[in-house]
């Protein structure tokens, strides 16, 4: 696996290393690729829902002008 570096201020690092300890993750590394996953997956989940269809945003924008708002 290819890895990248990514720099994150010290006073979050520190949160991270606390926390790792706490929660038994190996290190705070170990723990932001994590709590990473985590939040991209609902990231991406989110943004996937968020998608309409052509024909969806078509309705939506004859629904408005038939209420006047277009």
């Amino acid at each position: 696996m290819e890895w990248k570096e990514v720099k994150v201020p010290v006073t979050l690092y520190n949160r991270l290393r606390e926390l790792a300890a706490k929660t038994g993750f190996e290190d705070p590394n170990t723990l932001l690729i994590h709590l990473l996953r985590e939040a991209l997956a609902k990231l991406e989940e989110e943004v996937e829902e968020a998608n309409i269809s052509e024909e969806e945003r078509k309705e939506i924008i004859e629904r408005l002008r038939s209420l006047g708002y277009l």
